[in-house]
């Protein structure tokens, strides 16, 4: 319903702030006006815009991959609560360490629930649990690159990366990761 980024009014209605586009610039009201007109919403919307289809599919495939298995051992309800804060964790990290901005995204949650089944697996192992080979190592690559900015400078500026978000999900993933996972061993016992 973006059009992928490109309809205006539409990512105005997602966004983690309103903003208003007047010429070239954009004006964004702050976290505290958003809050106090009763827009709540905000904090987790940023999570359903993606700016390309390779963005979008992306993210679609990563969610598939790491959260098929917190739904398989741990419920539907506890991949939504996940879903939902390491949305808001990521979200208010990336407005809080970059400011006001158009971001959006699941990379913030995909790297909370990366953090989540990486360190779940390493304290209460289960086979269907375990992520292929090299996918935790590819992703903290894949953040590291992204952390250097190599990304923007090849994308020539055009696409920034909301890296707060990466690594705000991630340290959120790995907390209730150990956090599950020790109370996974706990009741095995």
């Amino acid at each position: 319903i973006t059009l992928l980024g490109e309809h205006f009014p539409t990512i105005r209605w997602f966004s983690f702030t309103d903003f208003r586009i007047e010429g070239e610039y954009a004006y964004f009201v702050t976290l505290e006006q958003t809050l106090a007109e009763g827009a709540w919403w905000r904090l987790l919307t940023p999570i359903f815009l993606h700016f390309g289809l390779l963005h979008l599919a992306m993210n679609g495939m990563w969610y598939w991959e790491l959260g098929r298995r917190i739904e398989h051992r741990q419920g539907a309800s506890m991949l939504l609560g996940l879903t939902l804060l390491f949305g808001l964790v990521s979200n208010l990290s990336q407005y809080l360490f970059g400011g006001p901005g158009i971001f959006g995204g699941l990379s913030g949650v995909l790297y909370g629930l990366l953090g989540h089944c990486w360190l779940f697996q390493k304290l209460a192992p289960d086979e269907a649990y375990r992520l292929p080979p090299g996918v935790v190592v590819l992703m903290l690559i894949w953040l590291v690159v992204c952390l250097s900015g190599a990304i923007e400078v090849l994308s020539f500026g055009t696409m920034a990366i909301a890296n707060a978000a990466h690594v705000s999900g991630l340290v959120a993933g790995c907390v209730t990761g150990v956090v599950g996972g020790l109370l996974a061993r706990r009741a095995r016992r």
